[in-house]
C-alpha cells in the first residue's frame, strides 16, 4: 500500500514530494518555466526529477563546502638538524620579559639589606613532633 488515504498520515517522502512540486508550481507561477526545462524532460526519460534535484543540491553543497575548506588548511612540519648530538638537549629560545619591577630592562636587582636593628623571628622552643633534630616526643600520660 504505497499511497496514504485521506485519514492516514503521509510518509516523509510523500511530504517531501508535495513540498517539491509545490515549489515547482510556485516557480512556474512566477514565470520561471521549471517544468519545461527541468521536470518534464527528466520525467519523460524515466528519471524522477525530485531525485535528480536532491543529487544536484548535494553536489552543490559538497562543492561549496570543498571550496570553502580549501583555504583553511593546516600543516605540520618536522625538521631534523643532523649536526646536533643525539643526547644534547635542544636549545630553547628565551623570551625577555616585557615589564618587570625594574622597568622592563631585564636586569636583576638585589634586595636591599635588612636594617641593623631588625632580628629574624625567634624559633619556638617547643620541639615539633617528628623534628629532625634527634629529639624524642614527650611521653604519653598513663591512662
Amino acid at each position: 500500500m504505497y499511497g496514504a488515504t485521506a485519514g492516514e498520515p503521509k510518509t516523509f517522502w510523500e511530504n517531501l514530494e508535495n513540498a517539491y512540486y509545490g515549489f515547482c508550481d510556485y516557480l512556474e507561477d512566477k514565470g520561471i518555466g521549471i517544468y519545461g526545462w527541468f521536470v518534464n524532460p527528466l520525467e519523460n526519460n524515466g528519471i524522477p526529477s525530485l531525485n535528480a534535484a536532491i543529487v544536484i543540491m548535494l553536489a552543490l553543497l559538497i562543492g561549496v563546502t570543498g571550496v570553502a575548506m580549501r583555504g583553511s588548511t593546516a600543516s605540520l612540519g618536522v625538521q631534523d638538524n643532523k649536526d646536533t648530538i643525539a643526547n644534547e638537549p635542544p636549545e630553547l629560545p628565551v623570551e625577555s620579559p616585557t615589564a618587570d619591577s625594574d622597568g622592563g630592562t631585564g636586569e636583576s636587582q638585589e634586595l636591599p639589606p635588612l636594617p641593623p636593628d631588625s632580628t629574624p623571628p625567634a624559633q619556638s622552643e617547643t620541639p615539633l613532633l617528628g623534628a629532625d633534630d634527634g629529639s624524642q616526643p614527650p611521653p604519653l600520660p598513663p591512662g
